[in-house]
């Protein structure tokens, strides 16, 4: 443990504007499944280009989302179809047990290789509002914020409920260089609960860890790696991928946990590993 912290890199004085932008609306994503150990070089190697996320300064974050879904569950089916464009609708919560902190409803694409994201911060009452369906209300406290709307026409469209709440602790870390282009994640303990009603985080005692030596074969891969880059892919990044063997993946934890939660588990690898290196 004192060698991975020891690698963490330099932190950052303040949240950066141009990461938010850059890495949100349009991006590739690479995703990774990493021992501890792999994930520990990872970061000694990324530090001269990477620093953490002003959020982390006090180490990994907690984040819970709230999956929605159609009735039939649509979204989750045009994944295991391999559909070449789909959406997923979350509403994602941190710091759990702060009932007063922000919402972050969020909106993702995918079109091909490429994911489109946006995403509207709001309060947690607006946020249970949409869930509850009381979209008139919530637009009315954000008449002219296009993310939102948005959001509340897809809402509207496909007549979404609850489907799954999924948690994890996150360790986050921008690009120092190039004006935040580029970003990684390094998810453990992810693990879900069926929801209730509109409740944004869960309950403590109800959490199922998500069986991961199941979808990838190998108990000590337990890190999920994921790359966020605006437009390519840094230099720098493929020799250390090289160097540490870390292959590209596909995963997705809604998939995932959805599949746990309903179906036997040998018919998982089928659907995590469609090759399209997405979720």
């Amino acid at each position: 443990m004192a060698a991975a912290a020891d690698a963490l890199p330099v932190l950052s004085p303040k949240p950066s504007p141009a990461f938010v932008a850059a890495t949100t609306y349009r991006r590739l994503e690479l995703k990774y499944w990493a021992t501890e150990l792999q994930a520990a070089a990872l970061l000694r190697l990324t530090k001269p280009h990477l620093e953490l996320d002003p959020y982390c300064f006090k180490g990994a974050q907690r984040n819970v989302s709230l999956y929605l879904d159609t009735p039939t569950r649509t979204f989750y089916d045009a994944h295991l179809c391999s559909l070449p464009d789909r959406h997923k609708l979350r509403i994602r919560t941190y710091d759990e047990g702060a009932n007063d902190g922000p919402a972050f409803l969020e909106v993702k694409r995918k079109v091909k290789a490429i994911t489109a994201k946006c995403r509207v911060i709001t309060s947690r009452t607006l946020a249970r509002a949409v869930v509850q369906g009381q979209f008139d209300e919530a637009l009315a406290l954000a008449p002219d914020n296009t993310d939102l709307a948005e959001f509340v026409y897809l809402a509207q469209q496909y007549q979404v409920e609850p489907s799954l709440l999924i948690a994890a602790d996150r360790l986050s870390l921008i690009s120092a260089d190039d004006g935040g282009q580029f970003r990684m994640t390094l998810d453990r303990d992810i693990r879900y609960q069926r929801p209730l009603g509109s409740h944004l985080q869960g309950f403590p005692g109800a959490w199922t860890p998500l069986d991961i030596w199941e979808l990838n074969g190998d108990p000590s891969l337990m890190v999920m790696v994921e790359m966020k880059c605006a437009e390519y892919a840094p230099s720098w990044l493929a020799p250390v991928l090289s160097q540490l063997g870390l292959y590209r993946t596909s995963f997705s934890k809604y998939i995932a946990s959805m599949t746990q939660d309903s179906l036997d588990t040998d018919v998982w690898a089928p659907l995590v590993n469609n090759g399209d290196g997405d979720w």
